[in-house]
């Protein structure tokens, strides 16, 4: 399976994994989603699109992927795809995922007639 091919269904599966995302907040809205649900769920998703075709494994060592050991022992990619009878230092894709906070217009305003006002600000 050509790189192109592996990437339109990486496309495929983020767009899924932002229904996801949009259902589980509103699901548990009072409740943050942790980034370990969201890297576990975007390799389920992955991995359905690409099939048996590509190696997909989470949490691998940097130190394991580059060829200088210029890396943190500690840090880890979230997810890593490679074919399936290459060795890590062939990967296809790498994705880390990042969740960010609440966005500050996602917190109710009050409006005056110049300026919004946050409830934080209040």
């Amino acid at each position: 399976m050509a790189k192109n091919v592996l990437q339109g269904r990486i496309e495929d599966s983020l767009q899924a994994l932002a229904f996801w995302v949009g259902y589980q907040n509103q699901q548990y809205r009072h409740h943050s989603l942790p980034e370990g649900a969201i890297v576990a769920e975007l390799t389920r998703l992955i991995s359905g699109k690409t099939g048996p075709d590509f190696k997909i494994e989470c949490e691998v060592l940097y130190s394991k992927l580059a060829t200088e050991n210029t890396w943190d022992k500690k840090a880890l990619a979230d997810i890593v795809i490679s074919e399936t009878d290459a060795n890590w230092r062939d990967t296809l894709a790498l994705l880390e995922i990042k969740k960010a906070k609440r966005a500050a217009f996602a917190r109710p305003l009050l409006f005056s007639a110049k300026t919004p006002i946050a409830f934080d600000d209040l």
